[in-house]
């Protein structure tokens, strides 16, 4: 019987998208994901089969963040305040939780 996971996959995937923007893809190690996502090598390489299937998993979440605003935009009608809107939600996104790296 499999173990259950003693962790939030959601929250890891968060912590370790952060991570690679910071540091890019080439310079983040397994070392400094283990201490940022708070779980052992064993877990990424469980969950995630390696660090280029943790990567894929974190673009996957960004994608799904961005999804929302684009989705808003090309559901707008009313022309220069759906511009000004997305522009607004693109910015709010990009500033959540002290994020200000723009694109991953």
């Amino acid at each position: 019987m499999a173990r259950k996971k003693q962790y939030d996959e959601e929250a890891v995937i968060e912590k370790a998208m952060y991570l690679f923007w910071r540091h890019g893809y080439e310079s983040t190690s397994m070392q400094l994901l283990e201490k940022e996502m708070g779980i052992n090598k064993f877990s990424i390489y469980s969950s995630f089969g390696s660090k280029q299937g943790l990567f894929s998993a974190c673009l996957d979440a960004y994608q799904s963040k961005t999804r929302t605003v684009f989705e808003k935009f090309q559901k707008a009608t009313t022309g220069i305040e759906s511009i000004r809107a997305f522009f607004i939600d693109t910015v709010d996104l990009c500033f959540e939780e002290g994020n200000e790296k723009g694109c991953l």
